[in-house]
């Protein structure tokens, strides 16, 4: 399969390229972080424009498109809308309008801020009630490449994960400051269903092989506060929890409003591919393989180092 990833330099794409380049023939953008992997053909092409879209997937006519690329700033999208806009409803329209017109199967990644937050376990076919204007712009997204692609498919989803110095992902900061002995604020009445990045791309990369349609939820099996998560991940990886303290979202002052309810249903993907999602465990377990096989090191060295991995 011709792979093509939209935002290959951020956290979901540079992991997507890294773990699918030897089964698929890989191809991505970044914008301002070039990105060297072995068998990924790179190229920096400015997403916001609809002509350095067209051609660089006309140039490659992929089989897939998967759109990686986000504004993913909660706080700046609220005050910095243009910025919002462009990353997460222009470029998604751009690149929807493209892989139409060449018959590629479009992914969209979305997100769990699309509610109010007032009720757990969310479904696909619930109505986007976002509380800031990050939510707004994902809803706007998903329709936008709805009505370009009708056909697209789209990905709600939470995921943790290996990252980067300069893209961490939320178990990122939460492992360096236990190392590091740092007190950590989480928010005990914050909650969530994660799943791992590397199980995520899993279960994408199956959607679209099967050219499933419409919105899916993929998400991890266990809902939990960030609180606990963080409890769960210290045990797991073997640091002392007690620099983790239990803090409100109340007692936070935020430029842009959070749900504090964000557990989204997965019952779906779970017929459609007769699959289980998996546990929190089951995701650190993954989490612990990784590190102790150096991914965070190929990942990092990618950005960096200029060499071919």
């Amino acid at each position: 399969m011709k792979l093509f990833i939209a935002g290959l330099s951020g956290l979901l794409g540079l992991n997507m390229a890294l773990q699918s380049r030897w089964e698929h023939q890989v191809s991505g953008t970044y914008l301002n972080r070039p990105v060297h992997l072995e068998r990924v053909n790179v190229s920096q092409v400015d997403l916001s424009s609809k002509l350095e879209v067209e051609y660089a997937l006309k140039s490659i006519n992929p089989d897939v498109i998967l759109n990686a690329a986000a504004a993913t700033d909660v706080d700046r999208c609220e005050t910095d809308r243009s910025y919002a806009y462009t990353g997460n409803v222009k470029i998604a329209c751009n690149l929807a309008s493209v892989a139409s017109s060449i018959g590629a199967i479009f992914v969209q990644i979305s997100s769990d801020q699309l509610f109010d937050g007032c009720t757990p376990w969310m479904r696909e076919n619930s109505v986007p009630s976002p509380l800031n204007y990050y939510g707004v712009t994902k809803a706007q997204g998903e329709q936008v490449v709805l009505d370009k692609c009708p056909d697209s498919l789209i990905v709600r989803t939470n995921f943790y994960g290996m990252g980067m110095p300069e893209r961490t992902s939320f178990s990122d900061w939460i492992l360096l400051g236990l190392e590091e002995r740092r007190e950590l604020g989480l928010f005990s009445d914050v909650f969530f269903n994660p799943i791992m990045i590397n199980q995520l791309i899993d279960v994408c990369l199956d959607l679209a092989i099967s050219n499933k349609k419409g919105i899916f939820h993929v998400m991890g099996r266990d809902r939990l506060s960030k609180y606990d998560f963080g409890i769960m991940l210290a045990e797991h990886f073997g640091h002392d929890k007690d620099s983790i303290k239990e803090t409100s979202i109340e007692d936070v002052s935020l430029k842009a409003s959070r749900p504090k309810e964000m557990s989204l249903a997965f019952s779906k993907v779970e017929n459609e591919l007769h699959i289980k999602m998996p546990t929190i465990l089951d995701g650190f377990n993954e989490l612990a393989a990784l590190k102790h096989q150096g991914w965070g090191e190929k990942l990092a060295n990618s950005i960096k180092s200029g060499r071919v991995l």
